[in-house]
């Protein structure tokens, strides 16, 4: 983030301020907050992950005890009952989202949620359960890391060799692995071969994403859990045909795995390149959808749009005013769906 933007930010944030919580939640005129996050700061395998903002566990903690001083915390099933049935939404009403499927959400948050009584909703990637795959984006990372720790000459010009002869080839060994795309994804699989790097070793030995035995745990302690795609592509970059199989097939798969008696969907990377039309084609196959799009009330009456906290890294109060401020400014433009 640039200095103008940490300064424009720094504004927004005072001026949220002096405008107070209460004024926020009823200018931004949402129904429903529903607030997201993550992973834990500093506790993924991947340095280059914990290159991200996230909550430390005390932050994460103040989170909590600040949802349950000012709002009304639901599950997303009381959500789900309430649109269903046409009850209108409690006043100050919150519900938790945790994307990914880690199992820092297992190891971290799950206790902490516990601890004060509070539900939660997780999103997992069908194809990630039991570690049996990692995200492209993960296995460039560690191809990244690997040849960094191994500054060997003559390996990075098999690599240089390999990327060039498919026209990956960006300025830089590093910069190009990194910019391998969900479609040139089976490049990294080549890639691995010629490194030594085995990802599924990889994943036995560090096992980054929740296993089934943890997910049936914390579904039998009261969680809820929904699909986040199979492999977590970004639906900007897909077919439609592609999005929707991402979408239905990982729900599918997800409630048949656990049993589930409903259908819940958080899409990857969000939702902006989704049209009207993909959402009535999916309509028959999911129960409640949600993008990222802030505290905003979507066209799209089964798609709930969420806030994300954990990377503004604001104290909760400063962070929840600041997104309900730009949800106020995203209304005064009214934009909609294609």
């Amino acid at each position: 983030m640039g200095w103008s933007t940490r300064l424009a930010r720094a504004g927004l944030v005072q001026f949220a301020r002096l405008i107070g919580l209460s004024k926020l939640k009823h200018m931004s005129g949402a129904p429903l907050y529903v607030v997201n996050y993550h992973s834990v700061a500093n506790a993924d395998v991947d340095p280059y992950i914990n290159r991200n903002r996230y909550r430390t566990l005390a932050e994460f903690e103040e989170d909590i005890l600040f949802y349950k001083r000012r709002f009304r915390i639901l599950g997303a099933l009381d959500v789900k009952e309430i649109l269903a049935t046409g009850k209108e939404i409690p006043t100050d009403a919150v519900v938790l989202t945790f994307d990914d499927g880690l199992r820092t959400n297992y190891d971290s948050f799950v206790p902490i949620l516990k601890k004060h009584g509070v539900t939660g909703t997780f999103f997992l990637c069908s194809a990630f359960i039991d570690n049996r795959d990692l995200h492209y984006g993960r296995k460039a990372n560690l191809l990244r890391q690997t040849l960094e720790q191994r500054k060997d000459a003559k390996l990075n010009l098999a690599v240089r060799a390999y990327l060039g002869d498919h026209d990956l080839f960006r300025e830089s060994v590093d910069r190009s692995i990194s910019a391998i795309d969900y479609s040139k994804k089976e490049h990294l699989e080549k890639l691995a071969d010629i490194v030594g790097i085995n990802f599924g070793a990889y994943l036995a030995q560090h096992q980054p994403y929740l296993t089934s035995t943890q997910i049936r745990e914390m579904i039998e302690t009261g969680f809820t859990i929904g699909a986040h795609s199979i492999d977590h592509p970004r639906f900007a970059e897909l077919t439609q045909d592609e999005q929707f199989e991402q979408t239905v097939g990982s729900v599918r798969s997800i409630v048949e795995e656990f049993s589930l008696g409903y259908r819940l969907f958080a899409f990857p990377y969000g939702d902006d390149a989704l049209e009207t039309g993909f959402f009535e084609r999916i309509r028959p196959h999911v129960d409640l959808t949600f993008g990222m799009g802030g505290f905003v009330q979507d066209p799209v009456d089964f798609n709930i749009q969420r806030g994300d906290i954990e990377s503004t890294g604001l104290p909760v109060a400063d962070a929840f005013r600041y997104r309900l401020l730009l949800a106020w400014v995203h209304n005064l433009r009214r934009p909609e769906r294609r």
